[in-house]
């Protein structure tokens, strides 16, 4: 993931998102009064690094994203159902540790796993917070990510990626009863922005929790990952195209679920 400069002054940021309201029509952002329990458990682990041990890496708001996605997600899957890693604790140890010792002995088939990593990667791994340079000791590659989720016996996973060429992952990890989004194809770029104080991909995709009644397109009170990667992937595209960064990004799904896979479902006050 790389940084860019703020690329907007105040004026023409407020006038961006007063065009972006237009496009969408006119939405009052109605907090949700109560998400509904679902049938079967929903797990999480929440990755994000900004600072690194010992790589000279600028992902400044990886960490930002993580937390915000886990503040989203604690109301809805439960405190004691998410594992947040940011920073030191996301170790290489730290991550297998929350999938071999925590999330594998209490999920089962019937539920709903979900895997967010924000950071730096490529094509070839994504690296941890004790990465080092001309090691591959401490990072996950794609193949090792592919293992993590065949040990579970969860048939309903979603994963969301916000690194570098993260579009490349869906080559090795794609499976019946996955979904995986990420923050670009797999030869692009995953860009920040200054003035959202976050990724930019995530920065939406954590503004599409707060705007569930534009993201749930048929009406259902359930929200999907489908539905998630619709709104972000809309909202990412469109700024590029009037205020595109050095390089384009363009959000990537690959759904190998029946189906919508229901992230969880809601009622508004």
């Amino acid at each position: 993931m790389l940084n860019i400069s703020s690329r907007l002054c105040l004026v023409n940021l407020i006038l961006v998102l007063l065009l972006l309201s237009i496009s969408c029509g006119t939405v009052t952002n109605s907090s949700p009064g109560t998400f509904n329990n679902a049938d079967s458990d929903q797990w999480a682990i929440i990755v994000g690094v900004g600072d690194y041990a010992s790589l000279d890496l600028d992902v400044r708001y990886a960490d930002d994203d993580a937390r915000s996605i886990f503040a989203r997600l604690e109301p809805i899957f439960g405190k004691d159902h998410i594992i947040l890693l940011v920073n030191s604790d996301a170790t290489k140890t730290g991550f297998t540790d929350a999938v071999y010792d925590w999330l594998d002995p209490n999920e089962d088939e019937n539920d709903l796993i979900l895997l967010f990593l924000a950071g730096h990667g490529n094509s070839e791994y994504f690296q941890l917070y004790d990465s080092t340079v001309g090691s591959h000791g401490n990072v996950i590659t794609p193949s090792e990510l592919n293992t993590c989720l065949g040990i579970l016996e969860s048939k309903t996973i979603a994963i969301i990626l916000d690194f570098c060429e993260s579009g490349s992952y869906s080559n090795d990890i794609s499976n019946d009863g996955r979904v995986t989004i990420s923050g670009c194809t797999e030869r692009e770029k995953c860009w920040q922005e200054k003035a959202y104080e976050h990724g930019i991909f995530s920065y939406y995709l954590v503004q599409a929790f707060d705007h569930l009644h534009t993201v749930d397109i048929n009406n259902d009170q359930s929200i999907s990952i489908e539905e998630l990667f619709t709104y972000t992937n809309l909202k990412v595209t469109s700024e590029f195209q009037n205020y595109p960064p050095p390089s384009p990004q363009h959000p990537y799904i690959s759904d190998y679920y029946e189906g919508d896979l229901i992230l969880f479902t809601y009622s508004f006050k």
